[in-house]
């Protein structure tokens, strides 16, 4: 009685269990690898462009280049391009004294690998009109929602928005961390 009872447990609950296992890890591990896009392969073409005012900007422009230490990273025009950084909407020209927004995930591709940016340290931003403008890190603020960021205001200022799930609230909203850098003379 006991070998039926153990080849019914068998059948019934052992086998599915490593048959349904085996399958996540073909489906993790084959599909996630063919889809994903691996460092040798090209990605879609980027138009670097001149400009004279963020007006005059179309979705997909790479418009320049942020850093910060060893950290580098494109900035786009528009969101929704490979691991580049976004302008925010509300940006103006740095050579005017404007402010300029830029909009990054936390992944380690995007904004998350300056997490450990602190009170004086310098970020570069290189526009490929204009010239370069560095600016000094002057603070972060966390938990701040995009109405709140985008109330952010003032001269010469340069923010750096790090969006981040709201888990401690619905698990479904943005929050940021935004880091504060003031333009710092040339």
């Amino acid at each position: 009685m006991k070998t039926i009872i153990l080849s019914f447990i068998k059948r019934a609950v052992v086998i599915p269990l490593v048959i349904t296992a085996l399958c996540f890890s073909l489906i993790y591990f084959g599909i996630a690898g063919f889809t994903s896009r691996s460092d040798n392969q090209e990605k879609a073409p980027v138009q670097t462009v001149s400009f004279e005012e963020f007006s005059a900007l179309s979705a997909g422009d790479c418009i320049g280049r942020l850093s910060a230490g060893e950290y580098e990273n494109s900035v786009m025009f528009a969101d929704g391009y490979d691991d580049a950084l976004f302008l925010g909407e509300y940006s103006g020209e740095p050579w005017n004294g404007g402010s300029v927004f830029i909009f990054g995930n936390s992944s380690n591709k995007q904004l998350g690998a300056l997490r450990g940016l602190s009170k004086g340290d310098e970020v570069t931003l290189e526009l490929f009109s204009n010239s370069t403008f560095t600016y000094k890190i002057r603070g972060v603020r966390y938990g701040l929602s995009i109405n709140e960021v985008n109330k952010l205001s003032g001269k010469n200022k340069l923010y750096l928005c790090r969006s981040y799930y709201d888990f401690a609230g619905d698990g479904k909203s943005k929050l940021y961390a935004v880091y504060t850098a003031d333009k710092t003379k040339a």
